[in-house]
């Protein structure tokens, strides 16, 4: 009986560590595909961040490109949009260096509109505008004293315009030097009448002696 309890009980425990190497099998066989999920989700997570790398590394190559290509477009536009105008100005500023007022007669329309700017250059523009329009006012002035019009209105704009003053000085002096010789020549003729009353007097005398 005792023999038989123990064969049992022996059998029964084979059957217990069958099932436990079975569980341990199992148990084994799902950490290890645990593990290798894990693994194959490290490993696509990894190439995910790689790539994604990648893509920012390209991308921020592709701005500084951008950045530098837009840079120097900007560049070449702001130089090319003052540097021509500045031509333009110094062309201008020659011109007057030299007496020539009429230097915009040459200007064609796309010079015309490049000085009509809205900013620093276009400033600078209506300012040697004014001095032109300045010379060619005193430049008319004087031809017509030279021509003898000491009638002509000389506009002396500040106490700096030296150039109007001395013109304006110039057309008192000729006026004032005008009225001497006018004044001079009223005194002769006055002097003369008395000369010729004289004279006519004594001839008068003369012919009553006789």
């Amino acid at each position: 009986m005792t023999e038989d309890n123990n064969e049992r009980l022996s059998g029964s425990q084979v059957g217990v560590d069958a099932r436990v190497a079975d569980l341990g099998t199992s148990l084994k066989d799902d950490f290890l595909s645990l593990f290798e999920m894990i693994a194959q989700w490290a490993e696509q997570q990894a190439s995910e961040n790689i790539h994604q790398a990648q893509v920012s590394a390209n991308l921020m190559v592709a701005i500084a490109v951008a950045s530098v290509v837009i840079s120097m477009l900007l560049g070449f536009y702001i130089a090319r949009g003052i540097g021509r105008p500045l031509a333009l100005l110094t062309k201008v500023a020659d011109a007057l260096a030299v007496g020539d007022v009429g230097i915009e007669k040459t200007f064609t329309k796309n010079d015309r509109m490049l000085l009509q700017r809205k900013d620093e250059v276009g400033d600078l523009s209506n300012a040697l505008q004014r001095l032109i329009d300045t010379a060619k006012a005193q430049s008319a002035a004087a031809l017509q004293v030279a021509a003898g019009d000491l009638t002509t209105v000389i506009d002396v704009r500040c106490d700096e315009d030296l150039l109007g003053k001395s013109l304006a000085e110039i057309v008192s002096k000729q006026n004032d030097l005008l009225g001497s010789i006018a004044a001079a020549a009223e005194q002769v003729a006055l002097g003369s009448g008395q000369v010729s009353n004289s004279s006519m007097s004594l001839s008068q005398g003369a012919t009553e002696q006789a």
